[in-house]
């Protein structure tokens, strides 16, 4: 694509000797003009190629604008490459040309939805000696959701075999016509149970510490040893973890939230249903279960940070507690870790406050024995 400013046309009578200065440019293209990224990527790259064809130095802007505000473009200055902003201007000379790189911030992608995302943007480059000249660049970029119809149609078709393959979920062995045993029955923090019971605590409700139960089954691994084991799976700080479990839940496995967290380390809903298939596994209230999604998670949240120049620690608690899309929204608006909300915040410097001395503070609950079903997941 090429754009040729004509030079404007002078009184002949009032030319000199010397040529008069003219302004033409060239600009090519953005390369590239359409992208497909996987959903994990939160960014784009592209680049503007620009050519000054005038016979004098002449000052450019370059202008990037997404179709949504969620959608930003950030260019890199060639005189200040450290410095991305989404408005840029720079002096070419006579026969000059210039690549200029820019980087299309993407929002969060979307958990469920049944098609591509696509971003329109456009870049526009203006010829500052004469303001009138000036052209738009049209760019896409397109991403599925995290969960899209393949992956629902797959999980659809899961639950249906579970139910196929397991009739007890249907009709249970233990039921009969002449007696039958109550709807809800309270489930013992050592008991065995099947990986789809849930818990008869209510959200919101204070479900009783299985610490205080005296039942501590024996088992091969303790929670520290499992906290140990996840997090070096996932290059963690193990009392990272077990700080989190204890703020969390209190080390409850059985710990429902007032939204419907669930289990030690409180994971949300959405959040389980995004990352449990990834690390296969199905019951939330199984410690060992819970714990590597968790891992999981922040894990995740930590690149993320990082990949924004976040390397504060209190970046991944906050996103941990306040939740990645809130983050993403902060970081849009170029906001500091400061303007996050008080509750995630605090979350965050308890956390790290206490961190350090978790194996001696939390002593007596690290050194407890896991519920037995942990041992059949390992």
């Amino acid at each position: 694509m090429q754009v040729q400013i004509q030079p404007k046309t002078k009184n002949p009578a009032n030319q000199s000797a010397l040529p008069a200065q003219f302004y033409n440019f060239l600009v090519e293209d953005l390369a590239p003009k359409r992208q497909n990224l996987w959903w994990c990527k939160h960014s784009a790259q592209v680049a503007v190629r620009l050519t000054n064809t005038g016979n004098g130095t002449a000052l450019f802007q370059l202008v990037g604008q997404g179709e949504t505000a969620d959608c930003q473009i950030e260019f890199e200055p060639p005189t200040e490459p450290a410095n991305r902003a989404g408005r840029v201007e720079f002096e070419l000379a006579a026969g000059q040309s210039i690549t200029v790189p820019a980087r299309v911030m993407l929002p969060f992608p979307a958990v469920v939805a049944l098609r591509r995302q696509t971003y329109f943007f456009t870049v526009t480059v203006t010829q500052l000696a004469d303001r009138q000249q000036r052209r738009s660049l049209l760019g896409q970029v397109s991403r599925p959701p995290i969960i899209g119809p393949g992956l629902l149609l797959v999980l659809v078709v899961a639950a249906v075999i579970r139910l196929i393959f397991t009739p007890h979920l249907l009709w249970p062995s233990q039921y009969s016509v002449e007696k039958k045993l109550p709807d809800t029955v309270p489930i013992a923090a050592g008991s065995p149970s099947d990986p789809f019971v849930k818990p008869v605590y209510l959200a919101g409700n204070s479900p009783q510490n299985p610490f205080e139960t005296g039942e501590t089954a024996a088992t091969e691994m303790t929670y520290r040893e499992m906290f140990e084991e996840v997090a070096g799976q996932y290059n963690l700080d193990w009392r990272l973890l077990a700080e989190i479990a204890y703020q969390e839940s209190r080390f409850n496995p059985w710990a429902i939230g007032r939204s419907n967290e669930m289990g030690l380390m409180q994971i949300h809903p959405v959040t389980w249903g995004v990352w449990a298939p990834r690390v296969g596994v199905t019951d939330p209230y199984n410690p060992y279960s819970n714990v590597r999604v968790a891992a999981a998670f922040l894990a995740y949240l930590t690149n993320f940070c990082q990949a924004r120049g976040y390397s504060d620690p209190r970046c991944v608690l906050i996103g941990y507690n306040w939740g990645p899309s809130n983050l993403q929204k902060l970081f849009r608006e170029n906001g500091t870790l400061e303007q996050a909300p008080e509750k995630p915040r605090q979350y965050a410097n308890r956390i790290l406050q206490l961190e350090p001395e978790a194996p001696i503070r939390r002593q007596a609950q690290l050194e407890t024995p896991v519920v037995p079903e942990v041992a059949s997941l390992r």
